[in-house]
């Protein structure tokens, strides 16, 4: 037998163990043998108009490519429904990156399985209808286990600011949207949305990372967020996305980049650049944010993370002049609750962990929940453990707003730097503080240790936490360069903007 001009030879059995061997090697040779087979006969459609996509969607399977020319698609609906398996995705991609342009009113939905789509360029137009891009069909047919990768969206607004247009939006499970470019979003509504199908059930287990969300402008209103994870009429539901190393640059649309309103998700490894806004748990339950860097450099309405809801964790997360000065504004906002709150009024906070952040010459570090009686926000935080935290503040005389009820926080070994004092449990303390750069930053350590919580493993850099220091860096016994998500390594390599930090 012949394959790939290699001669097989099955010699006759000797023997009942030759035969037994010899029939192993036949069940392998005859697996490979199919499997490639199945590669080679996958096939590539080459379509250059709508009806010719639509005819190549119906004809795919699975290890097939639809190859998109080149040139502006304008005004397309484009229907990609089709199935293929977890070793052999059905690929719908540019034939060459950013040069196949879809613009006009046009828009890309998916549906059905291990689909992925990449290298395409949304631009000059707007969606058809709420979406650019739908990991749903008309049908209400999700599509899961699916990746959209290497595009880009810029510039695809409606005219009329106050519609709602949103530009990626995922349905379904498992999908995935990596190294895709967003800029310029200027209409009502998130750049990205995760949604939640109370009918057909949450945990959804989406994974976004290594984008490049870049500069949009003050919408002035609520609905100019970047990230959406769900609705709050699901808000206890699981949705378990995680988001993670993506690049945030000069994202000022409303105070909330990331609105959570959902449970059990992840936001970890993101660099936050110079935006007017920051991760808000909205609602929803058990929600965890670390090891995110939120690099304001004193840009207003700069912010942090932003607490509502229960059984939250923040930790190893770097917040470095962070401007926001307010009870919604500082570096951790926990705000206070309604007392009997309705299905989307706030849930009074509690149980939730922070530890092992540093704050950097941020204006206001901490806001422990602060009674708004016009609001009929009067249910203070409760059972609040803050610790291990570097609070470095030398121009500043205060670290947090004033606890109205100190009895439910638990406040442990944390070192605060001030102008005056330098305070280590409440006691003044000589200096045990020292810089040094980490190769990004000229940063602050500390000598003091802490009891670290059981999930604090690492730190920010994912050192192993040997020494169990105050803050978010661990003292690195070998300093080396960090790599921050940033515009050299998130979004596609084949679209940059013109000037990035």
């Amino acid at each position: 037998m012949f394959y790939n001009n290699t001669m097989i030879f099955f010699k006759t059995c000797g023997s009942i163990a030759h035969c037994k061997r010899n029939t192993f090697i036949k069940g392998v040779l005859i697996s490979f043998l199919l499997f490639n087979s199945q590669i080679i006969l996958a096939k590539d459609y080459y379509v250059a108009n709508l009806p010719q996509f639509n005819k190549a969607v119906t004809s795919v399977k699975a290890g097939d490519q639809i190859i998109m020319a080149e040139g502006r698609w304008e005004n397309v609906k484009l229907i990609f429904k089709a199935n293929g398996d977890k070793n052999q995705l059905i690929q719908l991609r540019a034939a060459i990156p950013s040069k196949t342009i879809i613009c006009g009113k046009s828009s890309l939905q998916l549906s059905g399985s291990y689909l992925k789509v990449s290298d395409l360029l949304f631009t000059s137009g707007e969606p058809i209808g709420k979406n650019a891009i739908e990991f749903k069909d008309d049908g209400g047919n999700y599509a899961s286990y699916s990746v959209l990768s290497n595009c880009a969206i810029v510039d695809f607004n409606n005219p009329d600011k106050k519609i709602r247009k949103q530009w990626v939006d995922l349905y379904g499970r498992y999908n995935t949207v990596e190294y895709c470019y967003f800029e310029g979003k200027t209409d009502l509504g998130v750049v990205l949305s995760v949604e939640i199908d109370a009918d057909k059930g949450d945990k959804n287990f989406h994974s976004i990372n290594h984008n490049y969300f870049a500069k949009r402008l003050p919408y002035n209103d609520n609905g100019g967020e970047i990230i959406r994870i769900a609705r709050g009429e699901v808000q206890m539901l699981s949705s378990n996305t995680l988001v993670e190393d993506n690049y945030f640059e000069h994202c000022d649309g409303e105070n909330e980049i990331i609105s959570v309103k959902s449970s059990d998700n992840i936001i970890r490894g993101n660099n936050f650049y110079e935006c007017a806004g920051g991760v808000s748990l909205r609602h929803g339950e058990r929600n965890i944010v670390y090891g995110n860097y939120f690099l304001a450099n004193n840009k207003e309405e700069s912010s942090g993370v932003k607490i509502h809801f229960i059984g939250h964790k923040v930790y190893n997360n770097l917040f470095y002049k962070v401007a926001g000065n307010t009870a919604y504004t500082a570096s951790i906002a926990l705000i206070a609750g309604h007392l009997n709150p309705t299905l989307l009024q706030n849930e009074p906070v509690k149980d939730v962990e922070i530890a092992n952040n540093t704050f950097v010459n941020c204006a206001l570090p901490f806001n422990f929940g602060t009674i708004q009686a016009d609001k009929a926000l009067v249910v203070l935080p409760k059972q609040i453990n803050v610790c291990n935290n570097l609070i470095y503040s030398p121009k500043s005389e205060e670290w947090s707003t004033p606890p109205q009820d100190i009895s439910k926080l638990f406040i442990i070994n944390n070192l605060v730097v001030l102008e005056s004092k330098i305070l280590f449990n409440d006691k003044i303390i000589l200096n045990p503080v020292f810089n040094k750069s980490n190769g990004l930053f000229n940063l602050p350590y500390s000598r003091l240790i802490g009891k670290l919580p059981t999930y604090v493993e690492k730190d920010i850099l994912q050192i192993p936490r040997k020494q169990g220091l105050i803050g978010a860096f661990e003292y690195p016994e070998k300093i080396e360069e960090v790599k921050l998500p940033n515009a050299d390594n998130c979004g596609p390599q084949w679209y940059k903007p013109k000037t990035t930090n």
